[in-house]
């Protein structure tokens, strides 16, 4: 049975969406809708009326650009990915800066791409690329870790390193995406597929 549904024609509420990129739902029902191309998220109550609007495009405490996925952190704030230079911006449910969380090394000149993210009450969970584009091809690192709240690496699970060249580069980590293929039990443990057959 449908609850609510927005961004149509025949909605009464006067909503517009660019891309929605990812959503997540509260215990109290609330849903938060990440729009990727406005840059902001939208909160909607269980009925479907959209109570406010939460981030913007930007630099300062608060905001974010370049978004792609959003999960609930270990405290319960929401952390949206930002691709460049590759942290997650924490805010509270009601639109409240809190400090960033940055993660992996890097100078700020790659790009991350997050394969998955999720938290448990203790720790944050990431699997991710990490690209260069050099002279010599595309030099990419990817990685599956364990992170503190403060963004302090606990441990790094799994991490590959490869170099392409040529006319055609993948983006991906092959058959084995460890950063991709992996789930959180209800214990905290990091649960991976391998279709490695050795």
């Amino acid at each position: 049975e449908e609850v609510w549904r927005l961004g149509d024609e025949d909605n009464e509420q006067d909503v517009i969406f660019g891309l929605i990129g990812d959503g997540l739902v509260d215990e109290d029902g609330i849903t938060y809708l990440l729009d990727t191309h406005l840059t902001i998220i939208f909160k909607v109550a269980p009925d479907g009326e959209v109570l406010e609007n939460l981030g913007r495009e930007g630099d300062g405490p608060g905001e974010f650009r370049n978004v792609m996925d959003m999960m609930f952190m270990p405290d319960g704030n929401l952390g949206i990915f930002e691709m460049m230079p590759g942290r997650i911006v924490t805010m509270g449910r009601a639109g409240q800066p809190k400090p960033s969380f940055s993660f992996g090394e890097s100078d700020g000149s790659a790009m991350k791409s997050i394969s998955r993210m999720a938290a448990d009450k203790n720790s944050v969970v990431i699997g991710w690329s990490t690209m260069d584009f050099t002279e010599e091809g595309l030099s990419s690192t990817h990685s599956l870790a364990r992170f503190a709240p403060d963004g302090t690496t606990l441990n790094i699970l799994f991490e590959a390193s490869e170099k392409q060249n040529g006319g055609s580069v993948s983006l991906g980590a092959g058959d084995n995406d460890f950063t991709r293929y992996w789930t959180l039990d209800n214990t905290g443990r990091v649960v991976v597929f391998s279709d490695d057959k050795q």
